[in-house]
């Protein structure tokens, strides 16, 4: 009866959390469930989606793409050939 919900009005998680929750996500689905890469990514998309529902759908994968390689961000600077550093394994 005089409980009060402390948390309405604020953000539902942070943003490192997001993007560690996409992160685990991921790495479970591929290690413990055994998917393949594009399944993973796809459930990492929809847990993505669902903690970020402000997000057009339409860029979703973007967002997830970049929160697991991080070289596919644009400020990321290159090498002297203009070549972006290669991406690394999660497994």
């Amino acid at each position: 009866m005089g409980q009060h919900n402390f948390r309405l009005g604020r953000p539902f998680v942070a943003r490192q959390s997001i993007e560690e929750m996409v992160r685990q996500t991921y790495n479970n689905a591929r290690k413990n469930d055994g998917l393949l890469g594009r399944d993973a990514f796809m459930r990492a998309c929809h847990a993505f989606a669902n903690a970020c529902p402000e997000v057009a759908d339409h860029l979703v994968p973007k967002k997830v793409a970049e929160i697991l390689n991080p070289a596919l961000s644009p400020g990321l600077e290159t090498n002297d050939d203009g070549i972006r550093p290669h991406a690394r394994r999660l497994n």
